[in-house]
């Protein structure tokens, strides 16, 4: 089977530095820092209705653009709710 048929994702193939080590490129879809801290602002200024899902402005970490401490269920609204 020949994968270069099906394969689409030639710009996340490793690439070579002229010095001779291997990287891998960023996908064109990742975020660059100042949109995480984006989105992490926005976490914490959001508000659901009760019981809907925890407080999820408790794990939103602006510095370091992280969330930490989500539950299955919130992770789950998160992604169906807010990001179509």
């Amino acid at each position: 089977m020949n994968l270069s048929l099906y394969y689409r994702g030639r710009d996340l193939e490793l690439k070579s530095h002229p010095h001779g080590k291997m990287f891998k490129p960023k996908a064109n879809y990742t975020l660059a820092t100042e949109q995480i801290k984006h989105v992490c602002q926005w976490l914490k200024d959001l508000r659901m209705a009760d019981e809907y899902s925890s407080n999820m402005a408790i794990g939103a970490d602006i510095n370091k653009g992280r969330m930490l401490g989500m539950k299955s269920h919130d992770c789950n609204v998160l992604m169906n709710a807010y990001f179509p």
